[in-house]
């Protein structure tokens, strides 16, 4: 089904027929890894209720202790902004990138100094 979709990627019964196989394929992979992890599962029970050392130990070495993390840690801002500066930190500015370095770090020293001006004038202030 993959290569007819892409030897015709712009017929849309292909790719809606395409796209449910897929789903259908990801379902169907998720659910062997269930039925695989519940199988792994009863057999330990089996062999805990059975005090079959021997096998319990054969089947808990045979089952994948990776540890997958699905969710990716985030990242702070300053490791962000460390991140960037360390990119071209070997590289020296030419003049026009130090020129604009510079304004650009003027622009920020008068946006500090000027902080108590950033807010509504109230009529009592008037």
């Amino acid at each position: 089904m993959a290569n007819q979709k892409h030897r015709d990627s712009l017929n849309p019964i292909l790719r809606e027929n395409y796209h449910v196989i897929l789903m259908q394929n990801k379902s169907l992979l998720k659910s062997k890894k269930n039925d695989y992890c519940n199988s792994k599962l009863h057999s330990l029970e089996e062999a805990v209720k059975n005090s079959d050392a021997t096998n319990f130990w054969k089947c808990l070495k045979s089952m994948d202790d990776t540890v997958k993390v699905e969710v990716t840690p985030l990242v702070s801002e300053e490791n962000w902004l460390l991140h960037f500066e360390s990119l071209h930190s070997n590289d020296r500015l030419n003049p026009i990138q130090q020129k604009i370095c510079n304004e650009l770090q003027e622009e920020e020293d008068r946006k500090k100094q000027f902080r108590p001006l950033d807010y509504l004038i109230t009529e009592n202030e008037i």
